[in-house]
Parts: C-alpha cells; structure tokens; sequence
C-alpha cells in the first residue's frame, strides 16, 4: 500500500507528463531551449559550448 506522499507524488507526475504531452513539438522544442538557456546561465557558459568538440572531431573525421 503507497503511502499519501507516494499517491501525490505520483499524482504530481501524471499531471505533469499529461501536460507536455498536450504540448506540440515546437512548444516541446522552445519549453528545452529555455530550461537549457537558464543552466547555461548559471554556469556562466555559452549553450553550445558543450558541443564545440564534438562538432571539430565529426567535421575532422568527415574530411577523412
């Protein structure tokens, strides 16, 4: 038997994933670009940082 803090958090989740999945792909899409713009803030970096050496390893092994 769930406790009554299990049964809201559970209830807490389904309304939440009810939600997003009402959402269409370029609210999804613009929804990740806020949330990803505000960790990168915080962490006083560009938001495609991350990706810049993976980016020169493809473009150096495309050239192969």
């Amino acid at each position: 038997m769930m406790s009554m803090n299990e049964q809201v958090v559970y209830a807490l989740i389904d309304a939440e994933l009810r939600r997003l999945q009402a959402l269409s792909y370029s609210e999804l899409a613009a929804l990740i670009e806020k949330i990803d713009t505000k960790v990168s803030a915080k962490m006083a970096k560009p938001t495609n940082s991350r990706f810049k050496r993976f980016g020169t390893v493809r473009r150096a092994q495309m050239s192969d």
